[in-house]
């Protein structure tokens, strides 16, 4: 937890931004495949 409290509260929404444009083109093909 120590890691996460040293992120700021953008970092944290730049990380969680990168995460969910990575994931997010492959939840259609996960759910049909």
């Amino acid at each position: 937890m120590t890691v996460f409290r040293k992120l700021n509260g953008m970092e944290a929404a730049v990380v969680g931004g990168t995460l969910l444009m990575t994931l997010a083109p492959l939840v259609p093909y996960a759910l049909l495949g």
